[in-house]
Order: C-alpha cells, then structure tokens, then sequence
C-alpha cells in the first residue's frame, strides 16, 4: 500500500464569506476579491481591496450606487 505524501490540490480559489451577493474570496497574500453571484445586476464588476472590511464598504456602495 502507496501513502499519499502530497495533500490534494484545491481547484477553485477557497471562499471565505457571501456578503450581498458578492462570494469573497482570498487574492494572493495581501488582498480579498469580490466575485457577483448569479442574482446579481447585470452590470456586477470583480471587486477588489486589501482588507475584508474595506471590500465589505466597496460592496455596500456598489450597491447603493444602484438605487441613486
């Protein structure tokens, strides 16, 4: 019997949290990325910010830019 040495690789980026239809995910070792979910308005861009607070306030503005 062969032990595995090595762990599986993660194909898709790990995700860390849903706020307001944005899937937040890590980007490198310094920043996080925002990525639209399906339900969100079609003019949904890829949002980006070096803290989880910081992205969490570009989301939210994002989407009272919407309702102006």
């Amino acid at each position: 019997m062969i032990a595995a040495t090595k762990p599986p690789q993660e194909t898709q980026p790990r995700m860390l949290d849903v706020y307001l239809g944005f899937e937040i995910h890590p980007h490198g070792d310094d920043s996080f990325i925002a990525i639209p979910a399906g339900w969100v308005h079609r003019d949904a861009v890829v949002l980006e910010a070096r803290t989880l607070p910081i992205l969490r306030m570009r989301i939210w503005s994002w989407w009272h830019r919407l309702l102006d």
